[in-house]
């Protein structure tokens, strides 16, 4: 991130005299702020009667499981609905706005047998700075979610990406304007899709992979959400 000042010439004339006062005097510098950082990383499901399973939706609110799941059963959800997650993060330190980058990943196939995919949506509807979040703080109103970019990869050198089968979709992006005290929360929403019929087993698994603030990583840790997959899921396509 390239930091652009602008500094009057009388303002740096009076900084010049003031640090020579100091340093006649003895009078110590002022300790520089820390850096900001990015702390309390929490990644989970909306829990799936607080919103539209059309729309998706939902709130992180205070983190409880009146908001939030850590997994998800298939028996509340049907194919081609909308599955929320959030990611939560907290702004520490003593520096400035930062920008930070993270990598979500989605199954593009259960861990057990095919016939089941979580495709990720990154329109500005579904991939989005939760505001109306009830614990959501950026009193500088600075921060800004951007460069979402979705990404098919192979989830082993020896298997292929395919659809219901293999394959993992790493959902990456942007967020800037982090200072702080800043209580972000992120929204990504994730279609299920299904291959009629089939009888898939196991879970689809999506995962907070990583996170940083330039080339320093963030402890996002080992947050995976499963959403177990029933294996009459996809026999008849909903009506």
């Amino acid at each position: 991130m390239m930091t652009t000042l602008s500094i009057r010439r009388s303002g740096a004339a009076l900084g010049v005299t003031v640090l020579a006062a100091a340093t006649l005097f003895g009078t110590a510098h002022a300790k520089p702020a820390e850096p900001t950082g990015i702390d309390r990383v929490d990644f989970a499901a909306a829990h799936h009667t607080t919103y539209s399973h059309w729309t998706g939706g939902g709130n992180y609110g205070d983190g409880s499981n009146a908001y939030v799941r850590e997994e998800l059963e298939s028996t509340d959800f049907q194919c081609y609905d909308i599955v929320s997650y959030f990611l939560k993060f907290e702004g520490n330190g003593g520096g400035g706005a930062v920008t930070t980058s993270w990598v979500i990943e989605f199954d593009y196939a259960t861990t057990g047998q095919d016939g089941v995919a979580l495709v990720p949506m990154i329109s500005p509807w579904h991939l989005l700075l939760n505001t109306d979040d009830s614990q959501y703080n950026d009193p500088d109103g600075d921060a800004v979610l951007s460069a979402a970019v979705d990404t098919l990869v192979k989830e082993s050198p020896s298997k292929a990406v395919e659809k219901y089968s293999s394959g993992i979709t790493q959902v990456t992006f942007d967020v800037s304007g982090v200072n702080p005290g800043d209580f972000i929360v992120v929204r990504l929403d994730a279609r299920i899709e299904c291959d009629y019929p089939s009888t898939p087993t196991g879970n689809l698994l999506v995962k907070a992979a990583s996170g940083s603030i330039g080339n320093s990583a963030i402890n996002v840790g080992e947050q995976t959400v499963p959403l177990k997959v029933r294996g009459d899921f996809t026999q008849n396509p909903p009506s």
